[in-house]
């Protein structure tokens, strides 16, 4: 064996080992502007080249048609750089950028995680090829490529440094239809971003005398079930009160809760708490919606106008509102959309609740907002409650303040809070001790707010950071306890045992369990069979990504099972019988 041949081989072992072990196909050089079309088959990789000149910048579209990909890409030395992988599903777009060093051959793998349908299949072009940025501003036009299109939904961004906007750009459509672009002082939904000012709100109100944060809730709605422990407003707005997320309940519900009617009617149906008081952490949209009540109980105004009185015209946020009603009309807000395989369709926000989302701003109010939380020239005792972490019961500092989540990232602390609804994705990111806000407003569906607002940020931070006190902060107590299930013996599983029809009053929905090809499933209605997966003797996986454990009475026989997974614990369904 020659020394050349040598070398050509542990070339082809350290590439090997620099990529996960996939089913790997070259599928040869990417040029600019050809389109490529290509199968894919579940945990198959395919493998590109790109030759760049040094200094270059380049994006990739793909374009997933029932094969859900991430897109990773390397250096000329198969080092791994980037990873891309956004949240359209197995349909609709993905972007992927690389940036040379130098004049080389570069990496792109393309590999499924999953596929569906009968042809999966995606389409991917290099679709830019230019120089790199010279400057910051240059790095956000870059991080922004895959929406600087005139035929895309976009994104907002505003940038506050030392107490000043040091950058503010929009990109992208407000409105595909009529062709309006989308500006820094485009409105849009914000969502569950909504939840600061609404905490903010509550705590003006204890500030003035008219409750305080350790009352207990039915003292101002007492129309809510007494669950048989003491549940305090503290504890709602740390996420730590255990009442149940209204929205996942609707999920469970199969139909919509969108009027104040039905969210109560719904409230008033539940037995049980996802855990005790103070025992957990676990974010739910119901505290706030909750607020919205007292808020407009005690001040006795609209909560729109007491957003509006005491935060949004104080801070000059004069393009701000809050949409309190289904069809409410609101001059010059962006429409939003879904970026599907076949092109962008239009989402609409439905629903009269308000408290947990409801507010619509634009990238320029939202950076005065911004500057308030790290400036602020009034209530800035407000402000550092409103950022204190939440306390468990046994004393664990958790992750959720009031109003403005606590992270870490990269050794920076931070504070926010991000939203989503009806395709508006939207961040605030506040970083104190680097004196940086980031506001992030979106307009589709399939972005991730939060991981883009913080590459932005990290453009700005002057020096490395330190190990912030977030990082002993904890998201979830249970994730710290939480028991590996037992091995289960799937051969001494007898799934006929777990079929039949289950019924919770406390949604009010029934399931269906059934035996199907060897595997049990749920057939929730209009919604696909779900396929379940034993964890361990009457524990199986796969129920709404999370899981559904069966419970036996006093002989042995299958009386109802339990479902958990994100935002709920513990929903009881009794299994009914059968004739």
């Amino acid at each position: 064996m020659g020394t050349m041949s040598l070398f050509k081989r542990l070339v082809f072992v350290l590439l090997s080992l620099s990529t996960p072990l996939y089913a790997q196909e070259q599928k040869g050089i990417l040029v600019k502007g050809k389109k490529v079309t290509a199968t894919i088959a579940a945990g198959q990789q395919h493998i590109y080249q790109v030759h760049l000149e040094k200094n270059q910048f380049a994006l990739v579209r793909i374009v997933q048609h029932g094969a859900d990909v991430k897109v990773n890409t390397y250096d000329q030395k198969g080092r791994p750089i980037g990873e891309f992988d956004g949240a359209n599903g197995n349909s609709g777009p993905e972007e992927a950028t690389l940036i040379s060093v130098e004049k080389a051959s570069y990496r792109i793998s393309v590999t499924a995680q999953w596929t569906g349908g009968d042809r999966p299949y995606y389409e991917l072009t290099l679709a830019t090829v230019r120089s790199k940025a010279a400057n910051t501003a240059g790095r956000i036009d870059e991080l922004m490529a895959a929406f600087d299109d005139p035929r895309s939904p976009g994104a907002a961004v505003a940038v506050l440094k030392g107490g000043k906007l040091v950058f503010e750009k929009a990109y992208g459509m407000a409105d595909l239809e009529h062709h309006i672009p989308l500006r820094t002082t485009t409105p849009q939904q914000i969502g569950s971003i909504t939840k600061s000012f609404t905490n903010y709100c509550m705590f003006l109100l204890e500030k003035a005398g008219k409750l305080s944060m350790d009352d207990d809730i039915r003292q101002y709605i007492p129309e809510l079930p007494d669950f048989g422990h003491r549940i305090t407003l503290r504890q709602i707005s740390q996420h730590t009160s255990g009442l149940r997320d209204y929205a996942t309940l609707r999920g469970m519900a199969r139909y919509e809760i969108d009027t104040w009617e039905m969210f109560f009617k719904m409230l008033a149906r539940q037995h049980d708490l996802n855990f005790v008081p103070g025992e957990d952490v676990l974010y739910s949209n119901t505290g706030c919606t909750l607020f919205a009540v007292i808020i407009q109980r005690l001040s006795g105004q609209s909560y729109a106008q007491f957003v509006k009185q005491h935060i949004f015209d104080p801070l000059g946020m004069q393009s701000s509102a809050v949409q309190t009603e289904q069809g409410q009309l609101l001059p010059g807000i962006a429409a939003s959309y879904d970026r599907t395989a076949n092109g962008p369709k239009k989402l609409y926000v439905l629903g009269d609740l308000y408290g947990g989302t409801g507010v619509i701003s634009t990238a320029r109010d939202m950076a005065i907002w911004a500057k308030h939380l790290l400036h602020p020239k009034t209530n800035a005792d407000i402000i550092h409650k409103m950022a204190s972490p939440g306390k468990l019961n046994d004393g664990t500092l958790t992750t959720f303040g009031s109003g403005l989540m606590i992270a870490d990232h990269q050794g920076h602390l931070e504070l926010g809070h991000s939203g989503a609804v009806a395709g508006f994705k939207a961040h605030v990111g506040i970083f104190p001790d680097d004196d940086i806000a980031v506001v992030y407003l979106a307009n589709n569906n399939d972005v991730n707010s939060r991981p883009i607002a913080r590459q932005i940020a990290e453009l700005y931070f002057s020096s490395k950071g330190k190990t912030s006190t977030a990082r002993k902060l904890v998201s979830a107590a249970s994730q710290k306890t939480a028991p590996a299930p037992e091995p289960v013996d799937k051969s001494q599983l007898v799934l006929s045992e777990y079929t039949g029809l289950f019924y919770s009053d406390e949604v009010p929905t029934s399931y269906w369990f059934k035996v199907i090809d060897g595997q049990l499933v749920i057939q929730p209605g209009y919604n696909s069979d779900m396929k379940l997966t034993p964890e361990s003797k009457d524990r199986f996986s796969g129920a709404f990504d999370g899981t559904v454990e069966f419970s036996r009475d006093s002989l042995g026989h299958i009386s109802g099972c339990r479902f958990t997974f994100p935002r709920m614990r513990n929903l009881y369904f009794r299994k009914l019988p059968v004739n």
